[in-house]
Order: structure tokens, then C-alpha cells, then sequence
């Protein structure tokens, strides 16, 4: 057997465990297939069909957020490739620096 294979068989075993917040430092999450973490500062609520329906600010306990990503997005070393549903204003935001000066841009994330 292949250590592949072996790492597979060991993910499937762990299924039940998969996106089950870790409850101390020791414990992580195991996260989903194709998913990845980032901080996060603002929670944003859209519905199906992209509209606003509400926002609030994260406490330090929920910054931690399971997000979907591609091979690309969350590989991207110095390339700009979006993940596909949460990321940092400055990549979905087209227009972001008009708005905010690079020296003093900080990083927002938001999830949806």
C-alpha cells in the first residue's frame, strides 16, 4: 500500500472529526477537502442571489474561519488568484486602491 493510499484511508477514517473545531491548542480541525483557514474580521450575509442582507464584526474567538479554496487560490505565492466565496478586500475588490493607500492598507477578510 501506498503511503497516498495510506494517507487517503487515514482521511476517511477521520471523516466524523472533519470541520469539528478543535477545542484546545492541542486539537486541531481537521479541515474539508479543498478548504483551507484565514482570519477574518467581518462576517458579510448574502442571499442566493448576491444580495446585502447583513454584516457584523467577529469576535477574537471567531476570527478563525473554514473557507473554500482552488489548487490555485491556495497556492498563489505572489500571484493574484481569488478564493473562489471569502478572501482579503484587496483581491475581490477591483477597484480597492483607489480607495485605500498602499502603505497603509490592512488587510480585511471577510467571510460569507
Amino acid at each position: 500500500m501506498s503511503w497516498i493510499q495510506k494517507l487517503y484511508d487515514t482521511y476517511e477514517n477521520c471523516r466524523s472529526e472533519v470541520g469539528i473545531p478543535g477545542t484546545d491548542e492541542r486539537r486541531i480541525t481537521l479541515l474539508p477537502i479543498a478548504h483551507s483557514t484565514q482570519n477574518a474580521q467581518i462576517e458579510v450575509v448574502i442571499n442566493g442571489y448576491g444580495e446585502f442582507l447583513r454584516a457584523r464584526a467577529l469576535d477574537k474567538g471567531e476570527v478563525v474561519t473554514i473557507i473554500p479554496v482552488t489548487e490555485d487560490s491556495a497556492t498563489r505565492g505572489n500571484g493574484i488568484v481569488p478564493h473562489p466565496l471569502c478572501d482579503k478586500l484587496q483581491y475581490v475588490a477591483g477597484d480597492y486602491t483607489i480607495y485605500v493607500e498602499k502603505k497603509i492598507a490592512k488587510t480585511t477578510t471577510t467571510r460569507t
